[in-house]
């Protein structure tokens, strides 16, 4: 799940970088995708034993990308 999640981020960050949009943000899901991408634990186990509180204490992952991982993991597309 971690990858699948990674893969998405690293995507969205290339898609962000192509259309010349705000550094910043391209940034932010390089750092969300590096850290979950390295993670032992598994991102859904901590989804669903802590909720948005959990995702929250991920390295790099703030509300905005907590909310994706969130709705990612909530629609069964895994």
């Amino acid at each position: 799940m971690n990858k699948k999640i990674a893969a998405i981020f690293y995507l969205k960050a290339k898609e962000i970088q192509s259309l010349g949009r705000d550094k910043s943000k391209e940034w932010a899901y390089r750092k969300a995708a590096w850290e979950i991408d390295e993670m032992k634990d598994s991102v859904n186990e901590i989804y669903q034993k802590e909720g948005t509180n959990g995702l929250l204490k991920i390295k790099g992952v703030g509300r905005t990308l907590a909310l994706e991982i969130e709705k990612f993991l909530d629609s069964n597309k895994y």
